[in-house]
């Protein structure tokens, strides 16, 4: 029996940048986190195979994440779900809330100063759930691209080339999603204090704010 569950009141607070992990003492929050959600599936399986799509969008608009948009509503078979796979576009946009001070004479974090990263670069591959085609990731494209999330997952998997983007190196989540009725399910992509500066900036050589992968978090 399907129950209907409306989608997703969503508090993606973060930048979903799956760089490699890094523990840096200059760790910060973001203030905005523009980023394009075209779908999302759920799959009962650990390893995310036979998705149900849940949430899809042809047209989206991109949205503060930070400010809990409201994405749609969609029906769920009654189940536990170990899996969530979310389509998103392949660059988004972040503003640290604060400025970093690792490197004081050219900070790569600076309050209110927006920067843009692709997600999924040259070398990397995201698997499309629905027809288990490989997306290849390039330099400057703007596909759209598939982030894996798992009970299973593990945040060292962001180390990995096809970490987050390839269902057999999932990021975590923290618990399944139980779907036994009609509510609202929320779903967290929490960035806070995943900012970094590394310090390597210099004026003659200025380097880019960095983040840090993250956990997705069911509410």
């Amino acid at each position: 029996m399907n129950k209907t569950i409306r989608l997703l009141t969503a508090m993606f607070l973060g930048l979903m940048t799956f760089l490699p992990y890094k523990a840096e003492a200059d760790t910060l929050n973001p203030s905005d986190v523009e980023m394009t959600v075209y779908g999302l599936f759920l799959s009962k399986n650990t390893d995310c195979s036979k998705p149900v799509l849940v949430l899809s969008n042809s047209s989206p608009k991109s949205q503060n994440m930070v400010k809990s948009p409201t994405f749609g509503s969609g029906a769920i078979p009654k189940g536990t779900y170990q899996c969530v796979i979310v389509a998103i576009s392949n660059y988004i946009t972040t503003t640290p809330a604060t400025t970093s001070t690792a490197s004081p004479s050219q900070p790569e974090c600076v309050q209110g100063v927006s920067f843009t990263n692709q997600i999924c670069r040259t070398g990397q591959s995201s698997i499309n759930p629905t027809t288990g085609a490989t997306i290849t990731c390039t330099n400057g494209t703007q596909a759209e691209v598939y982030a894996y999330f798992s009970t299973t997952g593990s945040a060292a998997n962001g180390n990995l080339p096809g970490g987050y983007f390839l269902p057999t190196y999932p990021g975590p989540l923290n618990a399944p999603v139980v779907v036994a009725g009609d509510h609202t399910l929320t779903f967290v992509t929490d960035f806070n204090g995943q900012l970094y500066d590394d310090g390597t900036s210099t004026p003659s050589s200025p380097e880019t704010c960095r983040s840090n992968a993250p956990t997705m978090l069911t509410r």
